[in-house]
């Protein structure tokens, strides 16, 4: 009888292998690993990288690498089979919500196949265009749950084109491409708290900005007065050209919110006092 034919080869990596490379590299070295095709890293590769000052570098192709720093993946951890699979240019973030914070340059989603939490930060490498280089990639998470973009980080686009984006869970997510960072800039208003998506859309929408001295600051605490709230609902109707022409007795035509307390005014969405006191821009908003 005729021998049985040799069996093909498992596609994707000899994960003993790669995890003999891990173990004698040097430390501070990045062991590159071709994925030929596959997605799906064993819990036996990560435990074997867990704890060392070594990076494994996975190359998904079509300009597309995930980097795992051993030093982030906890030693003696009970790990699992992760899939790093990962579809770009998918669409299914809502509309609506990709146009708050999609920046001047467009937007990029992703989806991963991954469930949930990695357990440890992974760093995802895409090949964008060498034109953007020295702009930001901004990533934002949805929340399917809370149907909410969470603000997750930037990177500066390299010269050869790519973004490095740190992340620690799977789920769908939007690069928007700016030429600034969307990072809140304040030093009052902090990430991760629960009002710094309202204020970073505020922000990039022109609606709100900081205290225009040199203070850096939003007053995220602050009460608003009636000459702030009148500079956002003038900041919302898109700033229309308005003559300063005369202006309540106790508002200085010289000062910044000039314009602001002259449209509103005219408009009707703010009167003066009822007894002919004036405007009251330094006034708290009742």
């Amino acid at each position: 009888p005729e021998p049985d034919p040799t069996p093909d080869p498992e596609p994707g990596p000899n994960w003993t292998e790669v995890a003999l490379e891990v173990a004698g590299a040097e430390p501070g070295a990045t062991v590159t690993v071709d994925m030929d095709g596959t997605t799906e890293v064993p819990a036996a590769a990560l435990a074997a990288l867990a704890g060392r000052d070594v990076t494994v570098r996975l190359e998904m192709g079509a300009g597309v690498a995930w980097e795992i720093d051993g030093a982030d993946v906890p030693k003696n951890a009970e790990l699992s089979d992760i899939d790093l699979g990962i579809e770009l240019n998918t669409t299914g973030i809502p509309s609506n919500l990709v146009d708050l914070v999609s920046g001047t340059l467009g937007s990029l989603q992703a989806t991963l196949s991954h469930d949930g939490a990695f357990g440890f930060d992974v760093t995802l490498s895409v090949s964008l265009d060498k034109a953007l280089a020295g702009t930001f990639a901004n990533a934002y998470s949805y929340d399917e749950v809370k149907q909410g973009l969470r603000f997750e980080g930037a990177a500066t686009v390299g010269a050869d084109g790519s973004a490095r984006l740190t992340i620690d869970h799977a789920s769908q997510w939007l690069v928007a491409l700016d030429t600034k960072s969307h990072a809140l800039p304040f030093g009052d208003a902090l990430e991760g708290e629960w009002y710094s998506e309202a204020v970073r859309w505020a922000w990039l929408s022109g609606t709100m900005g900081g205290y225009a001295d040199s203070s850096g600051l939003f007053g995220t605490d602050e009460a608003l007065t009636r000459s702030q709230m009148a500079a956002v609902l003038y900041n919302l109707a898109g700033k229309p050209e308005v003559p300063i022409v005369s202006m309540p007795g106790d508002c200085d035509p010289s000062e910044w919110y000039a314009r602001a307390v002259t449209w509103s005014l005219a408009v009707g969405v703010f009167n003066g006092y009822d007894d002919g006191s004036g405007f009251g821009p330094e006034n708290g908003l009742t």
